[in-house]
């Protein structure tokens, strides 16, 4: 899919300017289909062990953003130029019962240093 080119193209411009430091974004519809907001403890232990032990969209956004950290790792970025953050479905772009909440699904690049 598409993604994969604008990684490639995100890894090679990091590639090219080793100053700069990204933050990462996940998010998720608000309706994500997980049951809490992050502050519970997992009863099934799915959130424990797919999304660091944090819960609901919280931890599935976490979830998005670490992917694509370990995508752009794969490509030769270290690790320490990255910090993940899950946002859950706090910032949705798009009505989450409308033709387009798939656009509330995505990860959003931030420059966070540039030297």
């Amino acid at each position: 899919d598409g993604s994969f080119g604008v990684l490639d193209q995100l890894a090679l411009t990091l590639k090219q300017h080793s100053g700069i430091r990204l933050r990462l974004e996940g998010h998720v519809n608000s309706k994500c289909g997980l049951d809490c907001d992050g502050s519970s403890e997992c009863t099934n232990n799915r959130c424990a062990a797919l999304f660091r032990g944090r819960g609901g969209s919280v931890g599935f956004s976490l979830g998005r953003a670490d992917a694509v950290a370990e995508a752009l790792h794969e490509r030769g970025i270290e690790a320490y130029r990255l910090e993940c953050r899950g946002l859950g479905g706090s910032r949705v772009v798009e009505d989450t019962e409308g033709d387009l909440k798939h656009r509330n699904r995505r990860v959003e690049v931030h420059t966070v240093a540039w030297s």
